[in-house]
C-alpha cells in the first residue's frame, strides 16, 4: 500500500500513475493532516519517502522515526545529519526512480532482527533529537561559551566561519546551476 499525506502539485500526477499501472486500490490519498494524526500516519509505515531537496531541515524525518519507522530520502543538507544509511534508513546519493525502488526492494527484504534493528536505529535518531534533549544541547552549548576564554571562542568562531564558507561554496554551485538551467531552458 501506498499512503500519500498531504497535498501538492504532484497529487493528481501520482493518481494518475497508480491508475495507469492498475494500482489505484493501494494507493490512500489522506490529504492534510491534523497535527495528532501525524504519529499515526507514522506508525502505520513500513518506510517513510522523503524526495524534497529543498525542505532538508524539517522535522519530518525524525518524526518518522519517533515512530519507529525507517527513512529512504535524498542526500541533502540536514538529512544527512539525521540519517545513517543502514542505521535508521537509507540515504540516497542520486534523484532517480531506480535508486529510490533500490532502497525499497533493500527494506523489503530485510530480515525480521535486521528490520527491529533498524527500528531500534530510528527511534535512538527521534531520542536524540528530542525537545527535551534538543533544548539540553542548546544550554549546554551555551554554558560552554559563556565559560570559554576569548581565545577558546575565537579558535571555535574560526572553525564556523570555514563552515560557513563551505555552506556558501554549495550554495553558490547550486545558485550557479539553477541560473544556466535557467537561461538554457528561457533561450
Amino acid at each position: 500500500c501506498f499512503l500519500l499525506c498531504g497535498e501538492g502539485a504532484q497529487t493528481t500526477l501520482v493518481e494518475h500513475l497508480f491508475k495507469e499501472a492498475g494500482l489505484s486500490d493501494r494507493l490512500f490519498r489522506v490529504g492534510i493532516l491534523e497535527k495528532h494524526e501525524v504519529p499515526d500516519a507514522f506508525a502505520a509505515m513500513d518506510v517513510f519517502i522523503f524526495t524534497s531537496k529543498s525542505e532538508t531541515q524539517g522535522m519530518v524525518i525524525t518524526e518518522a522515526m519517533a515512530s519507529g519507522t525507517a527513512v529512504v530520502a535524498l542526500d541533502a543538507p540536514g538529512v544527512r545529519d539525521v540519517l545513517e544509511d543502514g542505521n535508521n534508513g537509507i540515504l540516497l546519493g542520486n534523484e532517480s526512480c531506480a535508486e529510490f525502488a533500490g532502497a525499497l526492494a533493500r527494506i523489503n527484504r530485510l530480515s525480521e532482527s535486521q528490520r527491529k534493528a533498524m527500528t531500534a536505529g530510528a527511534l535512538q535518531t527521534a531520542a536524540r533529537y528530542s525537545m527535551q534533549n534538543t533544548a539540553l544541547m542548546g544550554i549546554d552549548c551555551y554554558q560552554q561559551c559563556i565559560t570559554r576564554t576569548h581565545k577558546e571562542r575565537h579558535t571555535e568562531f574560526d572553525v564556523f566561519s570555514r563552515t560557513v564558507g563551505l555552506f556558501e561554496a554549495e550554495w553558490s554551485v547550486l545558485t550557479n546551476t539553477v541560473k544556466a538551467a535557467a537561461d538554457t531552458i528561457i533561450h
